[in-house]
């Protein structure tokens, strides 16, 4: 306590090392990547393999910013604008290339990390649907109205 007020700061200081932990084999991925549409893909795979500490993250993030105390909820609004941020930038480069139709990025990376978060909570509550059926469904919501132009094969 010489140093975190609680222990709930403590955690939201660790979390940019903890998704560096998660996500490692991924960000390569990731960052080797350049199409817009299949960088979504990955960071759709790599995430749901550890959906729930994932939701752990975001629902100590989602507290955060309605906490009382000015450092935790700035804390929880970086935590979650580094996680929905990376998206954002791949939607803009989407429509830039004209891979994806005209939409509101930051609308739409906010909508898609909603949908991560959600996906826990399918997947806890329906133990015969697989985390590859998790991923399918996601991307078809992706590839038919979400956020792409035309359909991707």
């Amino acid at each position: 306590y010489s140093y975190f007020s609680n222990k709930k700061e403590l955690f939201l200081e660790c979390v940019p090392l903890i998704f560096e932990r998660f996500f490692s084999k991924g960000w390569d991925r990731i960052r080797e990547e350049t199409d817009p549409y299949r960088r979504l893909v990955v960071r759709a795979e790599v995430t749901i393999p550890v959906i729930d500490k994932f939701f752990s993250i975001m629902q100590l993030c989602q507290e955060a910013l309605r906490e009382d105390d000015p450092k935790i909820r700035k804390l929880g609004e970086q935590i979650y604008i580094s996680i929905y941020s990376p998206i954002e930038e791949d939607i803009i480069n989407g429509i830039q290339q004209g891979i994806f139709r005209a939409v509101n990025p930051r609308l739409y990376s906010l909508l898609l990390v909603s949908t991560m978060d959600g996906m826990k909570s399918i997947l806890t509550m329906n133990p015969d649907i697989s985390n590859q059926s998790a991923k399918e469904a996601l991307l078809d919501v992706l590839t038919r109205g979400l956020i792409l132009k035309k359909s991707v094969k």
